[in-house]
């Protein structure tokens, strides 16, 4: 006669899987990072021009630099997530892009605001895509 035998959940079995805590922590981290350092930046071009009077264009052409340095750090962020992961170099583009949005918010030069924008291109490779997937 056979026997069937009811297996009891193990201590580990019952526990939310890490795997699935990185998938979340993950989730949040690359919503929050594109929404503040991609996604943002239209919001704030009209009350720049209206209160800094600099031009459309002088102001999208930071962002267009960021998304060119972005581009070129990228080959750098690549080979330190092949090296050495991507949780460190994830959790110091988040402080970065963080530290640059406080100073964004009292740029008064227009200098001042590409070299913030030349930083958060450096964020947006060390956190956006690339060292995500």
């Amino acid at each position: 006669m056979i026997q069937r035998v009811k297996a009891k959940p193990t201590a580990s079995s019952s526990k939310l899987n890490y795997g699935w805590i990185v998938v979340a922590t993950l989730s949040l981290t690359e919503t929050v990072s594109y929404g503040i350092l991609y996604y943002s930046f239209t919001v704030f071009v009209e009350p720049m021009q209206a209160s800094l009077g600099w031009s459309k264009v002088e102001i999208t052409g930071a962002f267009s630099l960021a998304l060119f340095i972005s581009g070129l750090v990228a080959l750098v962020m690549g080979k330190w997530v092949d090296q050495y992961g991507a949780r460190t170099l994830m959790t110091a583009g988040a402080v970065l892009g963080a530290v640059l949005m406080w100073l964004w918010a009292s740029v008064s030069s227009l200098w001042t605001f590409y070299a913030i924008w030349v930083g958060f291109g450096v964020a947006m490779a060390a956190v956006l895509y690339e060292p995500a997937f």
